[in-house]
């Protein structure tokens, strides 16, 4: 920031002002920067936790319900649907606990928090400053 004296000119003045508000700016963009990154790397995790979610509930379902289905309409003596529906919903349900996972893991995160707050705290000096005395 520049400093400044009674004996410093209008238009020192102002263009201090705009290299103050240039600056400013630009380290609010590298902030901005710098909290995407880290934000990418916690979508990366809710991404893969839905993937295998999706991949889990498919393949496992489909694999799983049609041998065990059989197993339990088999051994109950009970038509061959209802042991599959059975399965059907057991993997269902678990398709359903690791969405509930992938969506408690996306509500952590916080789009730029730190640039968010800076750029109130910029605003309000900013009002501060220019409010009339």
């Amino acid at each position: 920031m520049a400093e400044y004296d009674e004996r410093t000119s209008i238009p020192g003045l102002i263009k201090g002002l705009l290299d103050d508000a240039r600056d400013l700016i630009r380290e609010e963009i590298q902030l901005a920067r710098a909290e995407i990154r880290e934000e990418v790397a916690g979508l990366r995790t809710v991404a893969i936790a839905f993937g295998v979610a999706a991949v889990v509930g498919l393949l496992g379902g489909m694999l799983l319900a049609i041998a065990l289905g059989g197993a339990l309409a088999y051994a109950l003596k009970w038509p061959s649907w209802a042991g599959y529906g059975v399965m059907a919903v057991i993997f269902l349900g678990a398709g359903w606990g690791l969405c509930l996972f992938a969506r408690e893991r996306m509500r952590v995160i916080r789009a730029i928090p730190n640039t968010t707050e800076t750029m109130k705290e910029n605003i309000a000096w900013m009002q501060n400053k220019s409010a009339p005395r």
